[in-house]
């Protein structure tokens, strides 16, 4: 039983859903504003930290028009949306 619990642990380690969140650009709206969505997929119902709006601050001045990021259950499943919007004048909101 516990050379199956080491080997479970070792094999965890490759995981990449255990170590990093899994975040994919979702859409983008090239025709209209521009605005990005990305959509995180939770891993063993594990929420992204509280760093996930400074981050998502980060990636609107990268991009430079909003950014959405919806989180959803492995089934599909809308959980939350974060937004950054910017405004015209470069700031960020």
């Amino acid at each position: 039983m516990g050379y199956r619990y080491v080997r479970q642990q070792l094999a965890d380690q490759y995981n990449l859903g255990n170590r990093e969140p899994n975040i994919q650009v979702w859409s983008v709206n090239t025709r209209d504003d521009r605005a990005l969505t990305l959509r995180h997929t939770q891993f063993n119902r594990r929420p992204l930290n509280q760093q996930a709006h400074e981050v998502l601050k980060h990636v609107a001045r990268l991009w430079g028009f909003d950014v959405h990021l919806d989180t959803v259950s492995p089934e599909g499943k809308l959980i939350s949306t974060l937004e950054c919007k910017r405004e015209k004048r470069g700031r960020m909101i």
